[in-house]
């Protein structure tokens, strides 16, 4: 259903957004 489609995309989409900020946060520290 696109309900299931829209789920899964925010999802990934917030997966993505805190791998980023994990890395911002790494390179600031580094």
């Amino acid at each position: 259903t696109e309900s299931a489609i829209g789920l899964a995309i925010l999802s990934i989409y917030y997966k993505l957004k805190q791998t980023i900020q994990m890395d911002k946060v790494k390179n600031i520290k580094g």
